[in-house]
């Protein structure tokens, strides 16, 4: 159950902490002003490692040729916060095969004031052209937040490494992420074991994979319904890995409310060969219909990337947000993959449990209509939380007054200190004790 507290008038919610793997390259290790690249470093040199992270540079590619330019550290910016890198006709290649975790998903910020970029993961060849447009890459989905002007790019894994760089392109904040092991991936199954209709109730827990119980539940088309079966099978040629679920007019429901920790996004796999999808977010109303077409739940940020395969197509499906329960299901219909992410430990070093204050990443992100902003104080005292926009202008001020100690978050509703939406672009905020100040990023769509 969570509990609320009411802090002079604004809502705040504790929540609970769990940490998986991260690293980020936010290039404040440099200098601003260090430049690399022509005249200074050959193609394919490793100029500087962040977070055991190696960052070399490399040629550029042009639709036709090619150059090797130069980047440069800003800072200040009309961009990010702290140092950013400016790239011009040159790419950055980040590997992360020396993590001690498998990566399975990054993401980075950027701006794009003209020309085009590169883009490439694990070795595939580059992409020429604007990032929104981005391709398929395989074994990987890509999704792409934000304007032609910049935005946000996820990348759902196994990632090894990743090229982009841009002719007038900034970058910044590439992070790295592990899944871990709370993923259903239906591999403690039986093979050929069937769920559903004349094995279980509607509604019957069939079985729990990483603390996550699922359960079968009715399917609805247009009109009517029926209660249908679903069953493992070994992985097709085209989709999955190890074992998957194949699901025939029936549901099944994920509860994640076991796990002890809010879940703050949800990924899943699926591949569509026929008839239309049931999908439902925190118990909300069933949506019937194909879930390319889906619209995001209340308070959940999501997107869905599909590539055509034999037979259909398949998809991967990102819901960004505090997720408590999924329910998903189909006609001629698979699913693999149903991993969670959790909120991470809210500073990216080991000392951050003693750290006396802390400012976590805001969730969902990027931000639709509101976005939850958590925070954790070791003691009571005077905080400020402040958001700005990328010309350090404040936009508003979400609270100034006494903190208790604990976590919080603090919900903002997009608006600015006259109760206006603000613009679609990049936004900062800002938390400050007396003895500390602490810029985080986010990115608000329209």
């Amino acid at each position: 159950m969570k509990k609320r507290i009411l802090l002079s008038g604004l809502a705040f919610m504790v929540f609970s902490f769990a940490g998986f793997g991260q690293h980020c390259v936010d290039f404040n290790s440099l200098n601003p002003g260090d430049q690399y690249g022509d005249g200074i470093n050959a193609v394919g040199e490793v100029i500087f490692t962040e977070s055991d992270i190696p960052v070399s540079v490399e040629y550029f590619e042009w639709n036709t040729g090619g150059t090797f330019g130069t980047a440069t550290v800003n800072n200040p910016s009309g961009f990010g916060s702290g140092n950013v890198m400016w790239t011009s006709n040159i790419n950055l290649r980040f590997d992360f095969t020396q993590l001690s975790y498998p990566v399975t998903k990054v993401t980075f910020i950027y701006a794009d004031y003209g020309g085009f970029e590169n883009f490439s993961v694990n070795g595939h060849p580059i992409y020429v052209g604007e990032l929104e447009n981005i391709p398929a890459f395989p074994d990987v989905s890509i999704s792409h937040a934000g304007t032609a002007n910049g935005g946000m790019v996820t990348i759902y894994g196994p990632v090894d490494e990743l090229i982009v760089g841009g002719q007038e392109f900034e970058l910044d904040d590439i992070c790295t992420f592990e899944v871990g092991s709370d993923c259903v991936d239906f591999e403690s199954q039986t093979l050929g074991k069937e769920y559903g209709d004349g094995f279980n109730a509607v509604g019957e827990v069939v079985f729990a994979e990483s603390g996550i119980p699922v359960a079968v539940e009715y399917f609805y088309w247009n009109t009517g319904g029926t209660f249908g079966v679903c069953e493992i099978y070994n992985a097709m040629p085209d989709f999955g890995d190890g074992q998957i679920m194949g699901m025939n007019n029936i549901n099944l429901k994920f509860d994640f409310t076991q796990l002890g920790f809010q879940v703050s996004e949800v990924t899943f796999e699926y591949a569509d060969q026929g008839g239309h999808e049931n999908f439902s977010v925190n118990g909300g109303p069933v949506y019937v219909g194909e879930l390319t077409a889906a619209p995001s739940p209340p308070g959940i940020t999501m997107s869905v990337t599909t590539t055509s395969f034999s037979g259909g197509e398949k998809g991967l499906v990102s819901l960004m947000g505090p997720v408590d329960t999924l329910l998903v299901g189909g006609q001629e219909f698979w699913l693999d993959n149903i991993c969670v992410y959790f909120m991470v430990d809210m500073e990216e070093n080991p000392e951050a449990a003693a750290s006396v204050v802390q400012l976590g990443q805001n969730y969902p992100n990027p931000v639709v209509s509101e976005t939850l902003i958590p925070f954790r104080m070791k003691e009571p005292q005077k905080v400020t939380l402040e958001i700005f926009n990328n010309m350090g202008q404040k936009v508003r001020t979400l609270f100034e007054g006494l903190s208790p100690s604990g976590a919080h978050e603090m919900l903002w509703n997009g608006k600015d200190q006259h109760g206006n939406p603000v613009p679609a672009g990049i936004y900062l905020y800002s938390l400050k004790t007396r003895n500390f100040s602490r810029i985080r990023k986010m990115i608000v769509l329209d």
